[in-house]
């Protein structure tokens, strides 16, 4: 080996001495001299992972409650369009009752007319006496439309009122028929006869 060649191992093996020299005065430095810095660092990353599990957590949580929402929406939205096995009579008269007291009519008259049977769909129709306003009177008609009922206004003749001696003479008679529909209850098959 050539003096030269010695003398580029020697430069090398000094440098890498003086590296390895440099390093471990940095890792004693950390050791002794920075561990308050090092520990308040450490103390602040471990608060910073377990406010991110927290966190994790309550987007799991956030998430499984929009995903019951969720099937719970479908579910109604599947139910909605379904026509109804029977008619909520009493749940659609309260509704009804709450609307002309609303759109600010009286009710003079109320009774039942006899109900239509058509292939799987019954039709239970009611007749109403409404005074009110023109345009009170039309709020409570499209209000009609937007219930969740399965329900129509079949007939309607308005005509002014004059019955009452105190009438407001802006006040109109609206004499209509409210058709609910359901499904067609499904009579029980009998068994034919033996012999």
């Amino acid at each position: 080996m050539s003096h030269g060649d010695r003398m580029s191992l020697l430069v090398a093996d000094a440098v890498g001495a003086c590296i390895v020299a440099v390093c471990l005065t940095a890792v004693a430095w950390l050791t002794v001299f920075r561990t308050d810095h090092t520990g308040a660092e450490v103390a602040q990353l471990t608060s910073a992972v377990h406010k991110a599990s927290v966190d994790l957590a309550n987007v799991r949580r956030a998430q499984e409650e929009q995903e019951s929402l969720l099937a719970e929406s479908r579910k109604r939205l599947g139910d909605s369009g379904q026509l109804p096995d029977h008619t909520p009579i009493e749940e659609y008269f309260q509704a009804l009752a709450e609307l002309t007291a609303r759109h600010d009519l009286r009710v003079l008259r109320q009774s039942p007319i006899d109900p239509r049977e058509y292939p799987g769909l019954l039709e239970q129709r009611y007749s109403l006496e409404l005074v009110g306003s023109t345009l009170d009177l039309v709020r409570f008609f499209r209000s009609i439309e937007h219930t969740e009922f399965w329900a129509d206004i079949s007939f309607l003749e308005i005509a002014n009122h004059t019955n009452a001696p105190m009438h407001d003479p802006r006040d109109r008679v609206a004499q209509l028929t409210v058709s609910l529909f359901s499904a067609l209850p499904v009579a029980p098959s009998t068994p034919s006869g033996s012999g």
